[in-house]
């Protein structure tokens, strides 16, 4: 009788160590599957960093040509528009008869043979305005409504003044602050311009 018991419990427990040892080989079996087929969450998440670090670096690449893109293109504009502003004055100045500076320096009055010039600095609208009118005897206008400024640059200042304004010869020096503003970077210049004007006073 008691070999017959031990005979059954040593089956018992021999079916269920093949149980147990069956799992065990299906769990290895599909784990291997998924690992074979499939990442760990600690693979995706080196990706992810990796990717994430890959996309920052890009965008920071970008952003600085583009940063430097607007600072080319304000620093252009600010030299464009003082050179513009400096060729048209000095043609009035270098061709007027007479030349007066009023208004602390915010207008110039010009009187030629045949033409006569006004330009005035409007600190409020941030520009140079001018006007002029061609006759033999014309005076300079009143009022100075067209504007010198381009509409990518304001003009922070502008002031005009006589540097030896007692001899024959005459010495008229402009100086002007301009700004220009990108959406990334924005440039503001001084520049100044000496212009001789000889004044005919038969």
């Amino acid at each position: 009788m008691n070999n017959l018991q031990s005979s059954t419990n040593y089956s018992i427990t021999k079916q269920i160590i093949k149980l147990k040892i069956s799992k065990f080989i299906r769990k290895l079996k599909i784990e291997n599957l998924v690992y074979r087929n499939g990442f760990t969450l600690v693979e995706i998440l080196v990706a992810i960093i990796g990717v994430s670090v890959l996309i920052l670096a890009a965008t920071g690449y970008m952003f600085s040509i583009l940063v430097q893109r607007d600072q080319a293109l304000s620093a252009t504009i600010v030299s464009e528009q003082a050179e513009t502003i400096f060729s048209v004055v000095g043609d009035a100045v270098r061709s007027a008869q007479s030349v007066a500076v009023l208004n602390g320096g915010s207008r110039l009055e010009l009187t030629g043979h045949s033409e006569c010039w006004t330009f005035e600095y409007d600190g409020g609208s941030a520009r140079l305005v001018f006007d002029h009118v061609e006759s033999d005897t014309c005076s300079p206008p009143t009022s100075a409504t067209n504007n010198l400024n381009s509409s990518q640059a304001s003009l922070d200042s502008a002031t005009f003044s006589l540097l030896s304004p007692d001899d024959s010869s005459r010495s008229l020096e402009l100086v002007i602050t301009v700004t220009a503003t990108r959406p990334l970077f924005t440039t503001t210049k001084n520049f100044d311009r000496v212009f001789v004007n000889v004044i005919d006073e038969e």
